[in-house]
Formats: C-alpha cells, sequence, structure tokens
C-alpha cells in the first residue's frame, strides 16, 4: 500500500512547477533542470547553408541542454533546410516556446528530409528559467545525421535599451518616417518585409493599419522584437505584379502602413514599402551516387533576393519511402533505382517541375562525351524497358525509375544528371508531350546533376 502511494507522488505533482520529479524506491527527488543542464554553443548549429562534409549527429544527446554562443541560443519555429545545421535532416521545434508561467512543457521536434518537414520526430521538454534562457531536454534523434538546430535571430532578444514595463525591449525614436528602415526577404512562397518594434516607439501590433489588410498578414516575433508583414507570392492578387522573361521571375507589391489610423488628423507621412523579389529559376546540383547516393542540393542566390534548393532522392522502394542511407552504397546492376527530385519546401503554387533531360555519364562531369539518356526531351527512353515516369510535370517534384546498370570500360560509378525547368501553369500546359518543341512555351531551363 505504501508502494503504491509512493509510485503516485510525481503524478500528484508534490516538486511544484518547472520542476522535474523522479521517483525511486524509498524516496522521491525534485530537480530544477534551470540548475542542471549542459551548455552546447556549436556554431554550425545555426548555419542556414547546405554542406555535405563534416556533418554531425545528436544521437548521444540525452538529457538537459542549454545553446548559448554565435549559432543562437534556442531551436528555431520553423523548418529548416535539409542540410543545413551541420546535418543531413535538421530538428527544429514543431510548435512555440514556453513562458516563464508554464513550467516544463512537452513538445515535438520534426526532422526535415524529403520535402517532409516532419519526416521524423521526437518527443522533447523545454523550460523557460528566469535568466531568460530555455533548457531542453532530449532523448537522442530518430536516425543519423540528425542534429537539433539553433536560430541565431534569437540572440537579438537580449539587447536592452529601456525598460518602461517588466519586459525590456528594443527602443529608440526615430523622428521622421523616412528613418524608419526594413529587411526584405524573399522566400520560396512568400515576400516578408521586417520591422523592429522599437521603430514604430510603443506601437502595438493590434494598431498596424495596412490599407489593403486582407492581402497581407502581420506577425509578431518575440524572440527578435520585430513585426513581419508577410505577402504571398500571387500575381494579380492584391495588387501583386509578377513581370516575366525567359530567365527570371520577378514580384512586386506594395504596402500602404497608415501610423495613426485611429486620428481624425494626423502629420506623419503615409509610410509606403515597395516589394520586389527577383527569383532566377536556374539551379546546379551534384549528387556522387557511388560515395553519396542519398540526396544531393544545393542553395543558388536567386537574383540576390531569393532562392530556391533542388535536390534529389535515392530511393529502395516503389513508394518513394525508404531511403538509402549511408555515405556509400553498392547497387546490383538488377535492381531498380527509384528517383525523386524535389524543389525544397516547394515553391509560388502556379509553378510546376518539368524534366526535360535525365541522363547517365561514367564521371561527375555532366559535359562527358559518354551519355545514356534515361529521359529525353521530357519523355521516357524508350529503347530501355525498365524506365518509368512516375510524375513529371505535375507538382513541385519528379518521380522516375530506372534498372540499375554499368558502364562498359573501366568505369566503377554512374552519375545522374537531370535538366529540367519550372513552368507556369496558369500561363501554359506543363504536361509533358513527345516534341521537346512543343513541351511548354514558358517554362525556365535548370541543370541538376546527381
Amino acid at each position: 500500500l505504501c508502494r503504491s502511494c509512493r509510485d503516485t507522488l510525481c503524478s500528484k505533482n508534490v516538486c511544484g512547477l518547472g520542476m522535474e520529479c523522479f521517483q525511486f524506491s524509498d524516496y522521491t527527488k525534485c530537480s530544477d533542470p534551470c540548475s542542471n543542464y549542459t551548455v552546447v554553443n556549436e556554431p554550425w548549429r545555426g548555419s542556414t547553408e547546405a554542406g555535405l562534409s563534416d556533418l554531425h549527429c545528436d544521437s548521444n544527446k540525452y538529457g538537459w541542454y542549454r545553446f548559448e554562443g554565435s549559432g543562437g541560443i534556442r531551436m528555431p519555429e520553423t523548418c529548416k533546410p535539409i542540410f543545413s545545421c551541420g546535418t543531413h535532416a535538421p530538428l527544429w521545434l514543431n510548435g512555440l516556446h514556453p513562458k516563464l508561467n508554464e513550467g516544463i512543457v512537452n513538445h515535438t521536434a520534426c526532422a526535415h528530409w524529403a520535402g517532409d518537414c516532419c519526416k521524423w520526430s521526437k518527443d522533447v521538454q523545454i523550460k523557460l528559467c528566469p535568466g531568460g534562457y530555455h533548457v531542453y531536454k532530449f532523448s537522442g534523434t530518430p536516425l543519423c545525421e540528425m542534429t537539433y538546430c539553433t536560430d541565431p535571430r534569437g540572440l537579438f532578444s537580449f539587447m536592452k535599451c529601456k525598460p518602461p514595463t517588466n519586459d525590456y525591449f528594443l527602443y529608440f525614436l526615430f523622428e521622421e518616417v523616412a528613418d524608419i528602415h526594413t529587411k526584405l526577404t524573399c522566400g520560396k512562397l512568400d515576400m516578408r518585409a521586417t520591422f523592429q518594434k522599437c521603430q514604430f516607439n510603443d506601437l502595438n501590433i493590434k494598431t498596424i493599419h495596412l490599407t489593403n489588410s486582407s492581402c497581407f498578414n502581420v506577425l509578431e516575433d518575440i524572440p527578435t522584437n520585430t513585426y513581419v508583414i508577410v505577402s504571398p507570392l500571387r500575381s494579380n492578387t492584391c495588387g501583386t505584379q509578377l513581370i516575366k522573361n525567359s530567365t527570371h521571375a520577378n514580384y512586386k507589391s506594395t504596402l500602404h502602413i497608415e501610423l495613426e489610423p485611429d486620428s481624425i488628423i494626423t502629420r506623419l507621412d503615409e509610410l509606403n514599402i515597395f516589394m520586389s523579389c527577383v527569383y532566377k529559376l536556374d539551379l546546379i546540383a551534384s549528387l556522387n551516387t557511388a560515395l553519396r547516393p542519398i540526396i544531393g542540393s544545393v542553395n543558388i542566390s536567386l537574383g540576390g533576393t531569393g532562392q530556391f534548393t533542388a535536390y534529389m532522392a535515392l530511393y529502395k522502394d516503389s513508394g518513394y519511402t525508404q531511403l538509402y542511407e549511408g555515405s556509400q552504397v553498392d547497387i546490383s546492376v538488377k535492381s531498380i533505382l527509384y528517383i525523386g527530385v524535389f524543389i525544397d519546401d516547394g515553391g509560388p503554387s502556379h509553378y510546376v517541375l518539368v524534366l526535360r533531360n535525365c541522363y547517365a555519364t561514367p564521371t561527375e562531369n555532366p559535359e562527358h562525351t559518354v551519355k545514356y539518356y534515361i529521359i529525353k526531351d521530357s519523355c521516357a527512353n524508350t529503347q530501355d524497358s525498365t524506365i518509368t515516369v512516375k510524375e513529371n510535370g505535375v507538382s513541385m517534384k519528379a518521380l522516375f525509375s530506372v534498372q540499375m546498370f554499368k558502364f562498359v570500360g573501366d568505369y566503377d560509378r554512374v552519375y545522374l544528371h537531370c535538366q529540367m525547368s519550372l513552368c507556369d501553369a496558369m500561363d501554359s500546359s506543363c504536361t509533358p508531350v513527345n516534341s521537346a518543341s512543343e513541351l511548354i512555351a514558358e517554362d525556365v531551363p535548370l541543370l541538376y546533376s546527381a
């Protein structure tokens, strides 16, 4: 009877809010994770650059941890690109960080892979400590290579200028509207104008008024003390213009902000923010199928303002669910290769991915004189009955398969290369046809090597 009582002590929250409870055979122990943690301070955890060398894994991370250093002091709350954070599949926090009065909360960390921001997941516990930092309880990772990311933006949340209340925040006085500075971020699905809260003095997010408010979304980013105004990449809606040529897509939009929306009169200038994001839709990526047969990725600066990421994944099954793992894979010539090509995190909804030419070479040089075409002019090579094109010109992914083969001669590796296009489905038909000249009128070429 007494043992039964002891077993329920932790469930009765005997340790109190924010304390961790440990039940032993003859006693209960309470511990504050804010006083018992391990510091993690690797700068690469906050990296957004894709890299395939010096990969890391957190499979040995068990217990409470605190992030410090230039990489960031807390986990990101949004999906991170594959191959960022010094690993293959970066882990990010699928939820919001707790407040001080919430104690220890349970959350989920998601791993991004193969176009799925939550391909794998792991339970984590988080607590906000009185010092303003968070601590995290990890229990390893689902697989390797995976690491827990940090958000370098969170470093700015500790800048203190003026304490008008119990909370510290950045505070400056801008006497002229022209002094207000913004940061424009060109994403895959939207344009984002970011303002420091201090630039609007004590303006509350509820008082920000956009003359075309139904077209934009206003977000408050507490970790960075900023307001973010989001404009979706949709042409011919809410005044957003799309100007295209054979190599670029330029989205333009204008924000009109009233700084005194409830006043009868005003002497403040109207704040107009002109946003323009130019996307260069040319991508080049490489994947050594003999040394790194799982996936290849590269980020290309798109006109200096925006970027897409293309990558290829190699699967074991026709359902395109089981990825090859490891740094080197030996594949029998009797095996079928299932290959997926993706635009990471999608893109503007009216674009689809069209494979134009996919071929193999015996070296990593895509211009090698020896080429074996798997897909040519967007159609499967009819001379090879093992080739199947499952999806092409339908969405932001393409799927095809082919039986493994070996080049005749002194070659022991096979390299795949794909030329592809982003096609505007609103302006033209993107379904591949037999003739390359009839394929699409407004496609933009991409080169992808694997």
